[in-house]
This record gives C-alpha cells, sequence and structure tokens, in this order.
C-alpha cells in the first residue's frame, strides 16, 4: 500500500500553555512585522502586544517534535539577515535531516 505524506503529517501547530511573552528588540519586531505571513505559513502563532512584545501562542510541531521559543528566536535573527528566496526554520532542517 502506498500511502502519500502531505505536508500536515510533517508539519502542525502546537498550543503553547501559557502563552509566553517575548521582548523582541526593535529590528527583531520590524523583522517579525515584515515576515509575519512566513512566520505563521511555518506554524508558529503570536500576537502583538502594546508594550512591543510579542505574545507567542504557538510553536511549529514537525513530525511530532514541537520547536522551542529559543527555535522561535533563532528563526526572526535568521530572518533579520534573509535576503529572498525559499527558508525554512533551523529546528525543521535539523528534524528533517
Amino acid at each position: 500500500t502506498h500511502k502519500s505524506i502531505m505536508v500536515s503529517d510533517i508539519l502542525a501547530r502546537s498550543k503553547l500553555t501559557p502563552p509566553k511573552r517575548i521582548s523582541l528588540t526593535q529590528k527583531d519586531m520590524a523583522t517579525v512585522k515584515h515576515h509575519w505571513s512566513l512566520i505563521q505559513k511555518w506554524k508558529f502563532t503570536f500576537e502583538e502586544s502594546d508594550d512591543k512584545t510579542l505574545l507567542l501562542t504557538g510553536l511549529a510541531s514537525v513530525c511530532g517534535r514541537v520547536a522551542s521559543v529559543n527555535d522561535f528566536m533563532e528563526f526572526v535573527k535568521e530572518l533579520g539577515h534573509f535576503t529572498g528566496g525559499e527558508t525554512k526554520p533551523a529546528f525543521v532542517k535539523n528534524v528533517l535531516a
């Protein structure tokens, strides 16, 4: 029997309970705003707060392994140096390697 593997079988969103408030530098906050849809594509979910922090509400889960808050921050830093093309979080690359 042949089963086709769907992206939803590999990549999912894991709810972060309780949500985690993260303070970002001005540069990192600008990066998050600029790459908002790309970050959400990789299943990280968050809300922007009035006090220039993010409320992280969901983390990516790849093949059942859930990313950490540090993985999210590393992805934001990576996107700050991103010049175009395709990119994926280091966490995803490591799990799939």
